[in-house]
């Protein structure tokens, strides 16, 4: 593998030879020149979906280069590929009828093209990973055996290198192409600036969920969306987030909803939150996330706390219900079993009442019954938790669900294609494991028209000139963005405070381009700020994790249709509609010559 070589040095003590030149006429570095190198296919992002996409094309004899960023401001190498359990959900896969109950769990927003991609290509690519690398069966169907993504990225980068692919570490800056043509795209490294030219572009630089300010921790802040939207791209249902229910607000982390049974949820006046620890009780944890979601957001100025000091009588007691169960399988191991469980359930209590405990408790076994949430909750009242482990709750921005529109993962700009997070896919809802297996199926769905596009010669979109200039990342500005889109688009969404944000990051873009800032990441953020407001307002409705407070409840006249954003470079401004697919699907498609999206208005509703 190919790679431009780390270099010390650091754009802020501006080594010598690294800025050729500044005019401040303009507020304008002009960075050294990396020399000028050109591919068969760029493959924008380094994390799962990106390295499995790459690895495909090198595979099919496509000069392949992958531009991944290892700053942990520009992107953090891989982040959430290293930290996800690597599971692939083959549940649904294995049924009947997979598009309605996409359809279903993606409250009528699924993406058209999940279901066929999943039933076409999912097994194949697992046998595909099997043969390189261990996998093990879970409950949800298979996962990687190391328990995360890290061997994965290594093993399969590994061969991308030994394929011929090469790597730049660095991060994009522009994105050459249109509805006409893919040219290549800019970057910036250590080294200064460089061009990459290419016939034809994969995108899979991960999400938008880090401009959110409760976002679990993530580096992936939607700069390639930005750019995508810039050049002409068409963006569909970015108002959709998955937010984890259950988020540890002290400790800026999920919770995972296995740790979660025996829990009490509260408020601040102590008033408790049953009906939702009853569902928790019950193991019902990752069906509660949305109507978790869905009562914090209805309660915005409540705090919500859990407390799973209770939880170590939770566990014995399931381990007990777990023998009455079984029992006659047991056969003549029940009794002893049941005796040794009941005994250490009432170890738990002081030693003055264990008998009482063990007595009531064998009162219900005797009667046939198998412990349940109301008989917990009169257990707890003699129970001496050993320590407290309290915490405020509330969703958690994790995943981006909306993103680059695409037919089949084409998108509506030449040769430009997109994979991973960063595209429209599960609708309004996810479910554990349908992620990764639709980013691995994806891979050989564009290989397949990457064939009939570049053939044996492929198609050269011609030369670029580069745009002067340095990129420019400011976590101020970015930290402004992040608390504006929480306030209105995830705390209290009504369309005053939208218009209010939308005011603010026309603005805001406006003064950075006027001052020289054609390449600050900033233009990228704000652009994608402004179309997930606009879809946002599209959405006059709640759905799945989308939730507006002057609409509270679902609207099923606005089944199965998707917002649609685009930006119109000379306003500067972002518009969006509500549209049905038959009307998204043809802009979708590679158009020649003019590149704004001519969009009709939806009909009225």
């Amino acid at each position: 593998m190919v790679s431009i070589p780390p270099n010390d040095a650091d754009f802020g003590r501006s080594p010598a030879g690294l800025f050729m030149e500044f005019s401040s006429s303009n507020h304008c570095f002009r960075l050294r020149d990396c020399p000028d190198r050109s591919t068969d296919v760029a493959v924008v992002g380094g994390g799962m979906a990106g390295v499995w996409s790459a690895y495909q094309l090198a595979k099919a004899g496509f000069r392949t280069t992958m531009v991944a960023c290892g700053d942990d401001e520009r992107g953090g190498l891989q982040g959430a590929s290293r930290r996800a359990a690597g599971a692939f959900n083959l549940s649904l896969v294995n049924g009947e009828k997979m598009e309605a109950m996409l359809q279903e769990i993606g409250c009528g927003q699924t993406h058209p093209s999940v279901a066929r991609t999943l039933s076409l290509h999912l097994s194949s690519a697992l046998r595909e990973l099997g043969a390189l690398m261990e996998l093990k069966p879970v409950k949800i169907g298979m996962a990687l055996a190391s328990g995360n993504g890290e061997q994965f990225l290594e093993q399969i980068r590994r061969r991308f290198g030994e394929l011929g692919g090469e790597m730049i570490d660095g991060w994009v800056t522009r994105l050459a192409a249109d509805a006409g043509s893919c040219r290549g795209l800019q970057y910036e490294c250590r080294e200064g600036a460089g061009k990459l030219r290419c016939k034809a572009m994969v995108l899979a630089p991960g999400g938008y969920a880090g401009l959110f300010a409760n976002a679990v921790k993530t580096h992936c802040c939607g700069n390639v969306l930005g750019y995508y939207l810039q050049c002409g791209g068409i963006a569909t249902n970015l108002e959709f987030l998955f937010k984890h229910g259950y988020g540890n607000m002290e400790a800026n982390e999920l919770t995972p909803t296995e740790e979660l049974p025996g829990a009490e949820i509260y408020d601040a006046r102590s008033q408790r939150v049953e009906w939702l620890e009853q569902m928790l009780f019950n193991r019902q944890g990752t069906n509660s996330h949305l109507q978790a979601v869905q009562f914090w957001l209805r309660n915005p100025e409540a705090e919500f706390y859990v407390d799973l000091s209770h939880r170590p009588l939770y566990l014995k007691l399931q381990e007990l219900n777990g023998i009455l169960e079984n029992g006659e399988k047991a056969g003549h191991h029940f009794e002893a079993e049941k005796t040794l469980a009941l005994a250490g359930v009432a170890d738990l209590f002081p030693k003055k009442s264990r008998m009482e405990v063990f007595d009531r408790i064998s009162g219900w076994i005797a009667s046939r019954r198998v412990i349940d949430y109301a008989m917990f909750e009169e257990l707890k009242h003699g129970f001496k938790p050993a320590e407290s482990l309290k915490f405020r709750v509330q969703p958690l921005t994790y995943f981006s669900m909306g993103g680059m529109g695409h037919l089949d993962f084409s998108t509506n700009l030449k040769n430009v294609f997109v994979t991973g997070e960063a595209m429209h896919d599960f609708g309004a809802n996810r479910v554990g494991g349908l992620p990764w297996s639709l980013y691995l199926s994806s891979a050989y769905v564009i290989r397949e028209q990457m064939g009939g596009i570049l053939g044996e010669n492929g198609d050269d979109g011609g030369d670029f000139e580069m745009t002067s200039g340095r990129s420019h990342y400011d976590p101020g500005l970015l930290g402004k963005i992040q608390q504006r889109l929480h306030d209105s688009q995830e705390r209290e969404l009504t369309a005053s405070r939208a218009m209010e944000s939308i005011d603010w990051f026309r603005r805001t873009r406006g003064d950075l381009l006027r001052n020289g800032g054609r390449l600050d990441d900033g233009v990228a953020w704000l652009i994608v700020a402004e179309a997930i407001m606009q879809c946002s307002l599209c959405r006059t409705e709640s759905r799945g994790f989308f939730f507006r407070h002057d609409f509270q409840n679902s609207d099923e006249r606005l089944e199965r249709l998707f917002s649609c954003a685009w930006y119109d470079r000379a306003a500067d401004e972002v518009a969006a509609e509500l549209l049905p697919w038959d009307r998204i699907e043809p802009r979708l498609r590679h158009n020649q010559g003019e590149n704004k999206p001519e969009l009709a208005c939806a009909t009225a509703i």
